[in-house]
């Protein structure tokens, strides 16, 4: 996402300032809803990582479950209901709706906030893995599971710009790489 100044937000902070051209495009997670003045290029994403410090109890164990995630602090940034509903669908022993998902799901929209939580505190944190690159090759945090490994997920991310509007050259550059990279599978990020 592209902002005056460079400050993740999420997409209920980012859509009016879309309908009113302050920020020529959107990149992230598809919404929960659609807006008709607004353009959707959607994509899929892969699937985020469990991760944890490397200290951290569970590090230890083989395998992981979600009866495991449930008993220790987990979080992870600020993601659309669609995304949460897929763990209610896939844990409904667990979870018995988005709200009682989100009461134990610390929710952040600074990664540098996660990143730090994740190498200091034993919170499990459910992020892409290419955002804890430099703390995965430290060794500082380790991966527990692929999501994909523990349930069926699909993760849609969608380029978001205005309906009609044209696109400075950077933005429309930038919107055409990360689409290029998902028709490739995001395979750099992977290894």
């Amino acid at each position: 996402m592209l902002t005056g100044n460079n400050l993740p937000r999420n997409w209920r902070t980012m859509e009016p300032d879309l309908l009113s051209d302050r920020i020529d495009i959107f990149i992230g997670l598809m919404p929960d809803r659609k807006s008709d003045q607004l353009d959707y290029r959607e994509f899929q994403l892969v699937p985020p990582v469990f991760a944890c410090r490397s200290g951290h109890p569970l590090a230890q164990k083989p395998g992981l479950t979600i009866e495991d995630l449930v008993n220790h602090p987990y979080g992870g940034s600020n993601v659309p209901d669609w995304f949460l509903k897929q763990f209610v669908d896939a844990f409904p022993e667990h979870f018995v709706s988005i709200s009682s998902l989100r009461e134990i799901f610390l929710t952040t929209h600074e990664l540098g906030l996660l990143r730090q939580l994740l190498a200091y505190t034993d919170i499990v944190g459910l992020v892409p893995e290419a955002v804890i690159h430099s703390e995965l090759k430290s060794g500082a945090v380790q991966v527990l599971a692929k999501l994909d490994e523990i349930m069926t997920v699909n993760v849609t991310g969608v380029v978001v710009t205005r309906e009609g509007r044209s696109l400075p050259p950077a933005a429309t550059r930038l919107s055409a790489l990360v689409l290029e990279m998902a028709q490739l599978g995001f395979r750099q990020s992977r290894q």
